[in-house]
């Protein structure tokens, strides 16, 4: 098998369980899942309202993180931006111009309630230009085959000196190496394709960029890779599955089994809390210390 974005040899690197195996490329590190089709349908399965509290928390992470990168008054695009927070925060607090291109139903009419300008498809803003182009955790999600050609498209979409902001897991962060199948960011049923930096600067060489900022960094509390045992309980007798009825102040959900079930998952959403708040300082530390963290930062400016 041949990397899809430098054409150099894949070498297998592990298995997970009986289903999936990962493969290395020997030359840009491309961490590889195979099969590497999508096994989601991100327009109706991918996301709930059960959930919002995390791309919420998240999105004000990230704009803390470049609130100081993007002007005032800026154009962005944010690629896979779920329930539009972060788009929120430059529209009411830089002034900016943000679309999020978002494929999930759920996500996308409540970007859309929150006043962000949303399409389920990057087509439907073709031929306009950015100054900024943003995506958080969604290149893991893209097929091998689609990554160079959804890059370049991206690129192509920036204005001359504009820039591509990227959060992604990061391939060579040294828990990552060690964990290896038991890295809780596989996640093999949603991600695919794992970066490193030397990745990155591969994907980047062929466009000419007039600079290229690259780093780790430590993933928000919200974020870390770490699965609770009381998380792993609850994902395999009490699974999420909520329709929305209406969308109003007070999101209704319905399908719920009973009453007491959601109970036990607010306990157990509890317990996961305050596990992690034991975990996180030991994590913290660990990632202080260690020269690639789990979280790969690029910045390009083109």
């Amino acid at each position: 098998m041949l990397c899809k974005i430098c054409d150099s040899e894949l070498i297998f690197n592990f298995k997970l369980n009986e289903k999936y195996e990962y493969y290395k490329c020997s030359a840009c590190n491309l961490l590889t899942r195979v099969p590497d089709s999508l096994n989601i349908d991100y327009q109706n399965d991918y996301t709930n309202i059960e959930i919002i509290s995390k791309p919420r928390n998240l999105s004000k992470k990230y704009y803390s993180l470049f609130s100081s990168i993007i002007r005032e008054g800026a154009s962005v695009l944010e690629l896979g931006g779920s329930f539009g927070f972060f788009c929120q925060y430059l529209n009411n607090r830089k002034f900016c111009n943000c679309i999020n291109i978002e494929p999930s139903k759920i996500a996308s009419e409540y970007s859309q309630k929150l006043g962000v300008e949303t399409y389920d498809n990057i087509d439907s803003v073709k031929g306009q230009l950015f100054d900024f182009i943003v995506t958080f955790h969604v290149l893991e999600h893209i097929e091998p085959a689609h990554i160079k050609d959804l890059f370049q498209k991206l690129y192509s979409m920036l204005k001359t000196g504009g820039q591509f902001l990227i959060i992604t897991p990061n391939a060579e962060s040294i828990r990552f190496k060690k964990l290896r199948n038991k890295f809780e960011w596989l996640s093999p049923e949603e991600h695919i394709s794992f970066f490193s930096a030397k990745t990155m600067r591969k994907l980047i060489e062929a466009h000419q960029a007039c600079d290229i900022q690259i780093y780790s960094a430590i993933p928000a509390f919200t974020h870390f890779p770490h699965t609770t045992f009381i998380e792993k309980l609850r994902r395999k007798y009490l699974p999420t599955q909520v329709q929305i009825i209406k969308y109003n102040d007070q999101e209704k959900i319905k399908n719920l089994k009973s009453s007491l079930k959601q109970i036990l998952k607010n306990c157990f959403h509890g317990f996961s809390f305050f596990e992690k708040c034991f975990y996180f300082p030991f994590y913290f530390f660990y990632e202080s210390l260690s020269k690639e963290k789990d979280e790969l930062v690029v910045i390009i400016k083109k």
